[in-house]
């Protein structure tokens, strides 16, 4: 792959840090929960379902990973007109997680792929969240959804260096197209 930019590999990126609601318990499907602008964020029109792969990072330990099929359920909420979205996932993986921790969305899809979502959750203060943040150019993760956009990923030049941390993050944009 030629010299390129974030923005051919992904079209957007969502991140925040994960509640005691975000864990998975019982039986799935799960919610992802928090008001995620899934049009702004995954662009429009967004479809029903969406291969995902999940990935868990946590300092002294292997990470973990999980296919799986995100599936959007539009809404209007009950107080306002404004459209809503839920998310369902069913792999059990956000077990692992723990409060505090951040979960970020990368929506794959362009020059590389088709559409998908690299779901990746690091340990809070891991050095795995440390790569995860200077490989998408992250800020401070906090209670709400920021989302960053082709712009943003634009700006990140996918050289050597990312290469490199992509392989240390074992994501591959192939693993949703099997």
């Amino acid at each position: 792959m030629a010299s390129a930019n974030l923005s051919e590999l992904f079209s957007a990126v969502a991140y925040r840090l994960l509640s005691e609601k975000d864990l998975a318990t019982g039986e799935g499907p799960f919610e992802l929960r928090g008001a995620l602008d899934v049009n702004r964020w995954y662009g429009e029109p967004v479809p029903s379902r969406v291969p995902a792969a999940w990935h868990y990072y946590k300092d002294d330990y292997e990470p973990r990973y999980g296919d799986d099929m995100f599936t959007f359920e539009s809404y209007t909420g009950s107080t306002t007109s404004r459209e809503h979205w839920r998310i369902h996932y069913h792999s059990n993986i956000s077990r692992l997680a723990f409060a505090g921790d951040t979960l970020v969305l990368a929506v794959t899809g362009g020059r590389y792929g088709g559409p998908g979502i690299q779901a990746l959750i690091a340990a809070d203060d891991s050095g795995w969240l440390r790569v995860i943040s200077k490989f998408f150019g992250l800020k401070s993760a906090g209670r709400r959804f920021h989302i960053l956009g082709r712009d943003h990923l634009q700006r990140l030049e996918f050289d050597f260096i990312r290469r490199m941390e992509l392989d240390l993050l074992e994501v591959s944009l192939a693993t949703l197209y099997r």
